[in-house]
């Protein structure tokens, strides 16, 4: 967890980029710890899990912001851990999108950009599912999927997401601290 203050030497609008990037990354680890709680509810678990959807879709926009933002000389390395982090995490924009404009989707106005995209049970849609959107624990973890119609299924897994957004957040603080 990324809690420190950014040094003084940093340009004040970076500096509260950084902040922000730390404060959404502390919402995505408490809306983690909220998702993997054994004894909380089914549909608390589910509701902390879009919660930490738009968490994630923060800190990938802070991060984005912090690249142009941060001295030239940290852009490379900032540049390099986005890279990383939206291949290792490819749905965190989609997935954000749905949610928040779920009543487009839901009238088939949704706007979904095509990338990279697993298939959940070798289909594009769960048959019997009265919407587009599920939860379900898997693999130890818990999993968030979305399937704009007609499209493939896209999905948040907590514990691989949230990892990336971590190692994300602590090679932008260390890019622009050196």
């Amino acid at each position: 967890m990324i809690e420190s203050a950014p040094p003084p030497r940093l340009t004040v609008a970076l500096s509260n980029v950084l902040e922000q990037l730390c404060r959404w990354q502390r919402a995505a680890d408490l809306s983690r710890g909220h998702v993997l709680d054994p004894d909380a509810a089914p549909a608390s678990r589910a509701a902390d899990m879009y919660l930490f959807a738009t968490a994630l879709r923060q800190v990938l926009r802070f991060a984005e912001l912090a690249r142009s933002t941060a001295p030239r000389s940290a852009r490379p390395a900032i540049k390099q851990a986005l890279t990383v982090f939206k291949a290792t995490s490819p749905g965190a924009v989609e997935v954000r999108d749905i949610i928040d404009h779920y009543d487009d989707y839901l009238r088939g106005a949704g706007n979904t950009r095509a990338r990279r995209r697993e298939t959940y049970q070798g289909g594009w849609v769960v048959p019997n599912r009265p919407s587009f959107m599920w939860t379900e624990d898997r693999d130890a973890s818990y999993r968030l999927y979305v399937s704009p119609v007609p499209g493939p299924v896209i999905w948040l897994d907590v514990i691989r997401d949230s990892a990336a957004a971590q190692t994300l957040t602590a090679a932008i603080v260390a890019a622009t601290r050196d």
